[in-house]
Protein backbone atom coordinates (compact mmCIF):
# COMPACT_ATOMS: atom_id res chain seq x y z
CA UNK A 1 0.00 0.00 0.00
CA UNK A 2 1.01 3.55 -0.17
CA UNK A 3 2.03 5.57 2.59
CA UNK A 4 0.90 9.22 3.65
CA UNK A 5 3.98 10.60 1.58
CA UNK A 6 2.52 8.58 -1.59
CA UNK A 7 5.21 6.61 -1.75
CA UNK A 8 4.99 2.72 -1.78
CA UNK A 9 6.62 1.30 1.40
CA UNK A 10 7.87 -1.94 1.31
CA UNK A 11 8.29 -4.34 3.78
CA UNK A 12 11.95 -5.98 2.92
CA UNK A 13 14.50 -4.93 4.72
CA UNK A 14 17.57 -6.34 6.07
CA UNK A 15 18.18 -4.91 9.39
CA UNK A 16 14.54 -6.08 10.77
CA UNK A 17 15.41 -9.07 9.28
CA UNK A 18 19.17 -9.75 11.07
CA UNK A 19 17.67 -8.37 14.57
CA UNK A 20 14.94 -10.94 14.66
CA UNK A 21 17.26 -13.43 13.85
CA UNK A 22 19.14 -11.77 16.74
CA UNK A 23 16.65 -11.92 19.66
CA UNK A 24 15.56 -15.27 18.86
CA UNK A 25 15.69 -17.58 22.30
CA UNK A 26 14.83 -21.07 21.49
CA UNK A 27 16.09 -23.83 23.71
CA UNK A 28 19.35 -25.09 24.67
CA UNK A 29 19.23 -27.40 21.97
CA UNK A 30 17.97 -25.12 19.43
CA UNK A 31 20.91 -24.87 17.03
CA UNK A 32 19.10 -22.91 14.28
CA UNK A 33 17.88 -20.44 16.68
CA UNK A 34 21.88 -20.35 18.20
CA UNK A 35 23.00 -20.39 14.62
CA UNK A 36 20.85 -17.09 13.70
CA UNK A 37 22.03 -15.67 16.37
CA UNK A 38 25.74 -15.71 15.61
CA UNK A 39 25.21 -15.12 11.70
CA UNK A 40 23.03 -11.96 12.00
CA UNK A 41 25.42 -10.86 15.35
CA UNK A 42 28.33 -11.18 12.63
CA UNK A 43 27.22 -8.85 10.41
CA UNK A 44 25.49 -6.67 12.92
CA UNK A 45 29.59 -6.14 14.95
CA UNK A 46 31.11 -6.24 11.82
CA UNK A 47 29.10 -3.41 10.11
CA UNK A 48 29.83 -1.68 13.34
CA UNK A 49 33.84 -1.95 14.19
CA UNK A 50 34.88 -2.75 10.96
CA UNK A 51 36.89 -6.02 9.73
CA UNK A 52 40.24 -4.74 11.00
CA UNK A 53 38.32 -4.50 14.53
CA UNK A 54 35.69 -7.78 14.60
CA UNK A 55 36.38 -10.14 17.48
CA UNK A 56 35.25 -13.56 17.99
CA UNK A 57 34.25 -12.58 21.50
CA UNK A 58 32.57 -9.60 20.33
CA UNK A 59 30.36 -11.77 18.55
CA UNK A 60 29.49 -14.45 21.11
CA UNK A 61 29.06 -11.66 23.37
CA UNK A 62 26.04 -9.98 21.38
CA UNK A 63 24.63 -13.96 20.03
CA UNK A 64 24.80 -14.64 23.71
CA UNK A 65 26.79 -17.91 23.64
CA UNK A 66 30.65 -19.11 24.06
CA UNK A 67 33.51 -18.49 21.74
CA UNK A 68 33.84 -22.16 21.43
CA UNK A 69 30.52 -22.49 20.25
CA UNK A 70 31.39 -20.45 17.31
CA UNK A 71 34.71 -22.26 16.61
CA UNK A 72 32.62 -25.83 16.80
CA UNK A 73 30.93 -24.56 14.10
CA UNK A 74 33.09 -22.18 11.95
CA UNK A 75 37.11 -21.85 11.54
CA UNK A 76 37.70 -18.37 11.46
CA UNK A 77 36.38 -14.67 11.23
CA UNK A 78 35.90 -14.96 6.92
CA UNK A 79 34.06 -18.51 7.31
CA UNK A 80 31.82 -17.23 9.94
CA UNK A 81 31.24 -13.93 7.69
CA UNK A 82 31.24 -15.99 4.49
CA UNK A 83 28.45 -18.13 5.90
CA UNK A 84 26.44 -14.79 6.93
CA UNK A 85 26.83 -13.24 3.87
CA UNK A 86 24.81 -16.21 2.41
CA UNK A 87 21.89 -16.26 5.05
CA UNK A 88 21.44 -12.47 4.24
CA UNK A 89 21.67 -13.15 0.14
CA UNK A 90 19.03 -16.04 1.08
CA UNK A 91 16.68 -13.34 2.61
CA UNK A 92 16.67 -11.15 -0.17
CA UNK A 93 16.14 -13.75 -2.21
CA UNK A 94 13.13 -15.66 -0.66
CA UNK A 95 11.35 -12.13 0.50
CA UNK A 96 8.58 -10.94 -2.30
CA UNK A 97 7.32 -7.39 -2.58
CA UNK A 98 3.66 -7.48 -2.95
CA UNK A 99 2.06 -5.33 -5.65
CA UNK A 100 1.07 -2.39 -4.72
CA UNK A 101 -2.30 -1.41 -4.69
CA UNK A 102 -3.02 0.94 -7.58
CA UNK A 103 -4.91 0.18 -11.04
CA UNK A 104 -2.50 2.13 -12.92
CA UNK A 105 0.24 0.15 -14.49
CA UNK A 106 2.80 2.93 -14.42
CA UNK A 107 2.51 3.86 -10.97
CA UNK A 108 2.37 0.04 -9.95
CA UNK A 109 6.06 -0.06 -11.96
CA UNK A 110 7.29 3.43 -10.56
CA UNK A 111 6.33 2.29 -6.50
CA UNK A 112 7.91 -1.41 -7.31
CA UNK A 113 11.22 0.43 -8.62
CA UNK A 114 11.28 2.33 -5.50
CA UNK A 115 10.13 -0.54 -3.44
CA UNK A 116 13.56 -2.85 -5.58
CA UNK A 117 16.16 0.04 -4.95
CA UNK A 118 14.46 0.99 -1.07
CA UNK A 119 16.18 -2.51 -0.33
CA UNK A 120 19.81 -1.57 -1.28
CA UNK A 121 19.48 1.69 -0.24
CA UNK A 122 19.88 0.49 3.41
CA UNK A 123 23.65 1.33 4.76
CA UNK A 124 23.89 -1.74 6.27
CA UNK A 125 22.87 -3.41 2.90
CA UNK A 126 25.86 -1.83 1.12
CA UNK A 127 27.99 -2.69 3.93
CA UNK A 128 27.05 -6.57 3.15
CA UNK A 129 27.63 -6.03 0.02
CA UNK A 130 31.28 -4.81 0.44
CA UNK A 131 32.43 -7.87 2.15
CA UNK A 132 30.90 -9.63 -0.20
CA UNK A 133 33.21 -8.32 -2.81
CA UNK A 134 36.11 -8.21 -0.27
CA UNK A 135 35.61 -12.09 0.16
CA UNK A 136 34.33 -13.34 -3.36
CA UNK A 137 37.51 -12.06 -4.60
CA UNK A 138 40.18 -13.50 -2.03
CA UNK A 139 39.46 -16.93 -2.34
CA UNK A 140 35.68 -17.22 -1.69
CA UNK A 141 34.65 -17.25 -5.34
CA UNK A 142 31.68 -19.22 -4.47
CA UNK A 143 29.89 -15.94 -3.12
CA UNK A 144 29.94 -15.00 -7.20
CA UNK A 145 27.99 -18.03 -8.16
CA UNK A 146 25.59 -17.31 -4.56
CA UNK A 147 24.67 -13.37 -5.70
CA UNK A 148 24.40 -14.52 -9.32
CA UNK A 149 21.29 -16.52 -8.40
CA UNK A 150 19.85 -13.99 -6.32
CA UNK A 151 19.99 -11.09 -9.29
CA UNK A 152 18.71 -13.90 -11.77
CA UNK A 153 16.03 -14.56 -9.11
CA UNK A 154 15.15 -10.56 -9.33
CA UNK A 155 15.05 -10.50 -13.27
CA UNK A 156 12.49 -13.24 -13.32
CA UNK A 157 9.95 -11.87 -10.66
CA UNK A 158 10.61 -8.26 -12.99
CA UNK A 159 10.12 -10.34 -16.27
CA UNK A 160 6.77 -12.52 -14.96
CA UNK A 161 5.88 -8.78 -13.82
CA UNK A 162 6.63 -7.58 -17.37
CA UNK A 163 4.75 -10.40 -19.09
CA UNK A 164 1.30 -9.41 -17.02
CA UNK A 165 1.59 -5.82 -18.00
CA UNK A 166 1.96 -7.25 -21.68
CA UNK A 167 -1.36 -9.54 -21.15
CA UNK A 168 -3.01 -7.23 -19.77
CA UNK A 169 -2.60 -4.93 -22.72
CA UNK A 170 -0.64 -2.11 -21.04
CA UNK A 171 2.56 -3.03 -23.25
CA UNK A 172 3.62 -3.99 -26.16
CA UNK A 173 5.04 -7.19 -26.49
CA UNK A 174 8.65 -7.06 -25.26
CA UNK A 175 12.04 -8.97 -24.85
CA UNK A 176 12.51 -8.98 -21.08
CA UNK A 177 15.96 -10.30 -21.13
CA UNK A 178 16.88 -6.69 -22.56
CA UNK A 179 13.88 -4.86 -21.13
CA UNK A 180 14.64 -5.93 -17.24
CA UNK A 181 17.94 -4.82 -16.86
CA UNK A 182 17.74 -1.58 -18.19
CA UNK A 183 14.86 -0.62 -16.37
CA UNK A 184 16.28 -1.99 -12.98
CA UNK A 185 19.62 -1.01 -13.69
CA UNK A 186 18.78 3.24 -13.02
CA UNK A 187 17.64 2.37 -10.07
CA UNK A 188 20.63 0.41 -8.77
CA UNK A 189 22.97 3.15 -9.80
CA UNK A 190 21.64 5.29 -7.89
CA UNK A 191 21.61 3.61 -5.01
CA UNK A 192 24.21 0.54 -4.55
CA UNK A 193 26.29 1.82 -7.30
CA UNK A 194 26.89 4.90 -6.39
CA UNK A 195 27.05 4.56 -2.43
CA UNK A 196 29.72 1.04 -3.46
CA UNK A 197 31.63 3.33 -5.81
CA UNK A 198 31.63 6.55 -4.53
CA UNK A 199 31.52 5.73 -0.52
CA UNK A 200 29.37 4.63 1.72
CA UNK A 201 27.63 8.01 2.88
CA UNK A 202 27.64 9.83 -0.88
CA UNK A 203 24.30 10.05 -2.60
CA UNK A 204 25.66 11.73 -5.72
CA UNK A 205 22.88 12.54 -8.41
CA UNK A 206 18.97 12.37 -8.45
CA UNK A 207 16.91 10.71 -5.53
CA UNK A 208 15.50 7.13 -6.18
CA UNK A 209 12.02 8.20 -6.03
CA UNK A 210 12.46 10.75 -8.97
CA UNK A 211 14.27 7.73 -10.83
CA UNK A 212 11.57 5.29 -10.17
CA UNK A 213 9.32 7.81 -12.07
CA UNK A 214 11.76 8.69 -14.88
CA UNK A 215 12.16 4.71 -15.55
CA UNK A 216 8.50 3.89 -15.32
CA UNK A 217 7.50 6.51 -17.34
CA UNK A 218 10.41 5.93 -20.16
CA UNK A 219 9.31 2.15 -20.25
CA UNK A 220 5.29 3.09 -21.29
CA UNK A 221 6.09 6.27 -23.28
CA UNK A 222 8.51 3.81 -25.64
CA UNK A 223 6.73 0.41 -25.22
CA UNK A 224 3.17 1.30 -23.66
CA UNK A 225 -0.02 0.32 -25.68
CA UNK A 226 -1.55 2.99 -27.47
CA UNK A 227 -3.91 4.31 -24.95
CA UNK A 228 -1.12 4.27 -22.38
CA UNK A 229 1.15 6.18 -24.65
CA UNK A 230 -1.30 8.30 -25.80
CA UNK A 231 -2.20 9.17 -21.55
CA UNK A 232 1.12 10.13 -20.72
CA UNK A 233 1.21 12.67 -24.08
CA UNK A 234 3.29 10.39 -26.15
CA UNK A 235 2.81 9.70 -29.76
CA UNK A 236 1.82 6.13 -30.00
CA UNK A 237 4.23 4.22 -31.90
CA UNK A 238 5.12 1.03 -32.24
CA UNK A 239 8.02 -0.97 -30.14
CA UNK A 240 11.82 -0.33 -31.08
CA UNK A 241 12.69 -3.76 -32.33
CA UNK A 242 15.89 -3.36 -30.24
CA UNK A 243 13.33 -4.52 -27.72
CA UNK A 244 10.70 -6.31 -29.13
CA UNK A 245 9.87 -10.18 -28.25
CA UNK A 246 10.62 -12.93 -31.16
CA UNK A 247 13.10 -10.50 -32.92
CA UNK A 248 16.09 -11.82 -33.54
CA UNK A 249 18.77 -12.44 -30.69
CA UNK A 250 21.83 -10.65 -32.73
CA UNK A 251 22.78 -7.33 -32.48
CA UNK A 252 21.33 -5.23 -35.19
CA UNK A 253 23.92 -2.83 -36.83
CA UNK A 254 27.21 -3.07 -36.55
CA UNK A 255 29.58 -1.47 -33.87
CA UNK A 256 32.49 0.44 -33.56
CA UNK A 257 35.85 -2.13 -32.61
CA UNK A 258 37.26 -2.11 -29.96
CA UNK A 259 40.08 1.25 -30.11
CA UNK A 260 43.65 -0.27 -30.19
CA UNK A 261 45.10 0.41 -26.10
CA UNK A 262 46.34 4.18 -25.80
CA UNK A 263 50.17 3.65 -24.94
CA UNK A 264 51.14 2.94 -21.67
CA UNK A 265 47.59 1.07 -21.64
CA UNK A 266 48.94 -2.44 -22.03
CA UNK A 267 48.19 -4.88 -19.75
CA UNK A 268 49.14 -4.65 -16.48
CA UNK A 269 51.17 -7.68 -16.59
CA UNK A 270 53.63 -6.38 -19.30
CA UNK A 271 53.92 -3.09 -18.07
CA UNK A 272 55.64 -4.57 -14.78
CA UNK A 273 57.49 -6.69 -16.65
CA UNK A 274 58.58 -3.77 -19.22
CA UNK A 275 59.77 -1.58 -15.83
CA UNK A 276 61.23 -4.72 -14.33
CA UNK A 277 63.69 -4.82 -17.61
CA UNK A 278 67.29 -3.84 -17.01
CA UNK A 279 68.41 -1.03 -17.97
CA UNK A 280 71.94 0.76 -18.25
CA UNK A 281 70.44 3.90 -16.28
CA UNK A 282 69.97 4.30 -12.83
CA UNK A 283 66.70 4.20 -12.16
CA UNK A 284 64.87 7.58 -10.11
CA UNK A 285 63.31 7.51 -7.06
CA UNK A 286 59.75 8.29 -9.01
CA UNK A 287 60.94 5.26 -11.38
CA UNK A 288 60.93 2.93 -8.17
CA UNK A 289 57.91 4.29 -7.00
CA UNK A 290 56.28 3.97 -10.11
CA UNK A 291 57.64 -0.11 -10.41
CA UNK A 292 56.48 -0.84 -6.67
CA UNK A 293 53.15 0.17 -7.10
CA UNK A 294 53.07 -1.36 -10.76
CA UNK A 295 54.02 -4.55 -8.70
CA UNK A 296 51.27 -3.70 -5.88
CA UNK A 297 48.90 -3.82 -8.14
CA UNK A 298 49.60 -6.78 -9.78
CA UNK A 299 49.34 -8.36 -6.23
CA UNK A 300 45.80 -7.04 -5.79
CA UNK A 301 44.55 -8.02 -8.94
CA UNK A 302 45.79 -11.64 -8.47
CA UNK A 303 44.51 -12.09 -5.09
CA UNK A 304 42.66 -9.12 -4.09
CA UNK A 305 43.12 -6.90 -0.95
CA UNK A 306 42.14 -8.78 1.45
CA UNK A 307 44.85 -11.79 0.70
CA UNK A 308 47.46 -9.58 -0.89
CA UNK A 309 50.10 -9.01 1.19
CA UNK A 310 53.31 -6.09 1.42
CA UNK A 311 55.76 -9.41 1.25
CA UNK A 312 54.47 -10.44 -2.09
CA UNK A 313 54.30 -6.97 -3.35
CA UNK A 314 57.53 -6.55 -2.70
CA UNK A 315 58.66 -9.78 -4.60
CA UNK A 316 56.47 -8.98 -7.21
CA UNK A 317 58.89 -5.50 -7.97
CA UNK A 318 61.97 -6.91 -7.20
CA UNK A 319 62.32 -4.48 -4.23
CA UNK A 320 63.26 -5.22 -0.39
CA UNK A 321 59.60 -5.10 2.23
CA UNK A 322 62.13 -2.53 3.80
CA UNK A 323 62.15 -0.32 1.00
CA UNK A 324 58.49 -0.44 0.80
CA UNK A 325 58.26 0.61 4.67
CA UNK A 326 60.21 3.31 4.20
CA UNK A 327 58.30 4.51 0.91
CA UNK A 328 54.39 3.50 2.33
CA UNK A 329 53.11 3.67 5.88
CA UNK A 330 51.09 -0.13 6.05
CA UNK A 331 49.14 -2.03 3.74
CA UNK A 332 46.23 0.54 3.12
CA UNK A 333 48.79 3.42 2.43
CA UNK A 334 50.51 1.33 -0.18
CA UNK A 335 47.47 0.18 -2.36
CA UNK A 336 45.81 2.85 -1.93
CA UNK A 337 48.58 4.62 -3.66
CA UNK A 338 48.75 1.77 -6.27
CA UNK A 339 44.73 1.91 -7.00
CA UNK A 340 45.53 6.16 -7.25
CA UNK A 341 48.32 5.17 -10.01
CA UNK A 342 46.21 2.74 -11.74
CA UNK A 343 42.83 4.48 -11.66
CA UNK A 344 42.95 7.71 -12.60
CA UNK A 345 40.09 8.91 -14.63
CA UNK A 346 40.36 9.84 -18.29
CA UNK A 347 38.30 12.75 -18.56
CA UNK A 348 39.53 13.86 -22.02
CA UNK A 349 39.03 10.57 -23.90
CA UNK A 350 36.54 10.92 -26.75
CA UNK A 351 33.97 8.43 -27.59
CA UNK A 352 33.26 7.57 -30.94
CA UNK A 353 31.74 9.68 -33.91
CA UNK A 354 28.89 6.46 -33.69
CA UNK A 355 25.04 6.99 -32.79
CA UNK A 356 24.29 6.58 -29.17
CA UNK A 357 24.27 2.85 -28.80
CA UNK A 358 28.37 2.66 -30.19
CA UNK A 359 29.20 4.95 -27.35
CA UNK A 360 27.71 3.21 -24.80
CA UNK A 361 29.20 0.11 -25.93
CA UNK A 362 32.61 1.91 -25.83
CA UNK A 363 32.02 3.32 -22.32
CA UNK A 364 30.44 -1.02 -21.26
CA UNK A 365 33.62 -2.16 -22.81
CA UNK A 366 35.76 -0.15 -20.37
CA UNK A 367 33.56 -1.38 -17.41
CA UNK A 368 34.02 -4.58 -17.96
CA UNK A 369 37.47 -4.87 -18.86
CA UNK A 370 38.96 -7.39 -16.69
CA UNK A 371 42.26 -5.65 -16.72
CA UNK A 372 40.35 -2.92 -14.25
CA UNK A 373 38.13 -4.99 -12.32
CA UNK A 374 41.37 -5.25 -9.35
CA UNK A 375 40.32 -1.37 -9.04
CA UNK A 376 36.65 -1.32 -9.28
CA UNK A 377 37.23 -4.12 -6.82
CA UNK A 378 39.54 -2.25 -4.09
CA UNK A 379 37.54 0.98 -4.68
CA UNK A 380 34.63 -1.49 -3.00
CA UNK A 381 36.25 -3.58 -0.42
CA UNK A 382 34.96 -2.90 2.81
CA UNK A 383 38.41 -2.64 4.48
CA UNK A 384 39.49 0.41 2.57
CA UNK A 385 36.58 2.16 0.28
CA UNK A 386 35.79 4.60 3.35
CA UNK A 387 39.16 6.17 3.49
CA UNK A 388 39.17 9.65 2.42
CA UNK A 389 41.68 9.03 -0.56
CA UNK A 390 39.78 5.76 -2.01
CA UNK A 391 36.18 7.81 -1.68
CA UNK A 392 37.67 10.63 -3.59
CA UNK A 393 39.00 8.55 -5.91
CA UNK A 394 36.10 6.80 -6.53
CA UNK A 395 33.71 10.36 -7.31
CA UNK A 396 36.30 10.96 -9.61
CA UNK A 397 36.06 7.92 -11.99
CA UNK A 398 31.98 8.05 -11.53
CA UNK A 399 31.95 11.76 -12.38
CA UNK A 400 34.48 11.37 -15.43
CA UNK A 401 32.06 8.37 -16.61
CA UNK A 402 28.96 11.07 -16.43
CA UNK A 403 30.78 13.89 -18.02
CA UNK A 404 32.11 11.91 -20.85
CA UNK A 405 28.53 10.82 -21.78
CA UNK A 406 27.05 13.96 -20.63
CA UNK A 407 29.21 16.21 -23.46
CA UNK A 408 27.31 13.87 -26.29
CA UNK A 409 23.55 14.56 -25.12
CA UNK A 410 21.60 17.46 -25.82
CA UNK A 411 19.61 17.45 -22.40
CA UNK A 412 20.89 20.41 -20.09
CA UNK A 413 19.04 20.55 -15.86
CA UNK A 414 17.60 17.94 -14.44
CA UNK A 415 16.33 16.17 -17.62
CA UNK A 416 20.01 15.43 -18.60
CA UNK A 417 21.13 14.43 -14.80
CA UNK A 418 18.29 11.72 -15.43
CA UNK A 419 19.20 10.65 -19.00
CA UNK A 420 23.31 10.01 -18.09
CA UNK A 421 21.88 7.75 -15.05
CA UNK A 422 19.14 5.96 -17.48
CA UNK A 423 21.86 5.54 -19.81
CA UNK A 424 24.28 4.00 -17.81
CA UNK A 425 21.96 1.87 -15.46
CA UNK A 426 21.66 -0.96 -17.87
CA UNK A 427 25.47 -1.44 -18.68
CA UNK A 428 26.75 -0.67 -15.76
CA UNK A 429 24.31 -3.42 -14.09
CA UNK A 430 25.44 -5.93 -16.83
CA UNK A 431 29.38 -4.88 -16.60
CA UNK A 432 30.29 -3.58 -13.20
CA UNK A 433 27.98 -5.30 -11.21
CA UNK A 434 28.04 -8.58 -12.95
CA UNK A 435 32.06 -8.25 -13.02
CA UNK A 436 32.47 -7.88 -9.30
CA UNK A 437 29.52 -9.12 -7.63
CA UNK A 438 29.20 -12.52 -9.84
CA UNK A 439 33.02 -12.92 -11.60
CA UNK A 440 33.92 -12.55 -15.24
CA UNK A 441 31.96 -15.56 -16.55
CA UNK A 442 28.87 -13.61 -16.25
CA UNK A 443 29.90 -10.71 -18.13
CA UNK A 444 28.75 -11.47 -21.87
CA UNK A 445 29.85 -8.92 -24.14
CA UNK A 446 27.55 -9.66 -26.72
CA UNK A 447 24.71 -8.93 -23.65
CA UNK A 448 26.51 -5.49 -23.06
CA UNK A 449 26.03 -5.40 -26.81
CA UNK A 450 22.71 -6.03 -26.85
CA UNK A 451 21.84 -4.03 -23.69
CA UNK A 452 23.55 -0.71 -24.94
CA UNK A 453 21.19 -0.63 -28.19
CA UNK A 454 18.10 -1.53 -25.99
CA UNK A 455 18.84 1.31 -23.83
CA UNK A 456 19.75 3.66 -26.15
CA UNK A 457 16.30 2.66 -28.24
CA UNK A 458 14.27 2.98 -24.95
CA UNK A 459 15.60 5.85 -24.50
CA UNK A 460 15.47 8.21 -27.55
CA UNK A 461 11.66 6.74 -28.00
CA UNK A 462 10.31 7.31 -24.84
CA UNK A 463 12.06 10.49 -23.29
CA UNK A 464 11.50 13.72 -25.29
CA UNK A 465 14.22 14.81 -26.99
CA UNK A 466 15.14 18.50 -27.41
CA UNK A 467 16.18 20.40 -30.38
CA UNK A 468 19.92 19.52 -31.15
CA UNK A 469 22.00 22.32 -31.65
CA UNK A 470 24.54 22.91 -34.70
CA UNK A 471 27.04 21.34 -32.98
CA UNK A 472 25.01 18.73 -30.98
CA UNK A 473 26.71 15.09 -30.85
CA UNK A 474 25.05 12.28 -32.38
CA UNK A 475 22.22 10.66 -30.42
Amino acid sequence: MESDTGFYQPNLSVRPALEALLTRTGGRFDSQARQGRVLAAALMACAETGYANLTIADIAQRARVSTATIYADYRDRDALLVAAIELVLEIVAQDVIELPDTQDPVRQVELLLIAHGAVYRDPLMIWILRMHVTLASSGHGHLHRIGRQVFEGIDRFWAAFLGGLVQAGHLQPLDPERAVPVILGPVERCTILARLACGPYHQPGPALETVARHAAHTLFAACGSASVQARLGASPAPLPPELAAGQPRDVPGALPPVPPPAAGGSPLELRLAAALAPTSERQSAADRRHRILLGAASECQARGYRLASMVEAAGRSRASTATLYKMFADKVDLFTSAVEQEGQPDVDRPLPAAPLAGQLDTLARELSDPQTAWIHSLIMASEIADTDRITALGRARWSALEQRLAAQLPQTGDELILAVNFLLGGIERTGVLGLILFGRPVVDTDQLQALCHAGAALWQAGAPQPARSATGATG
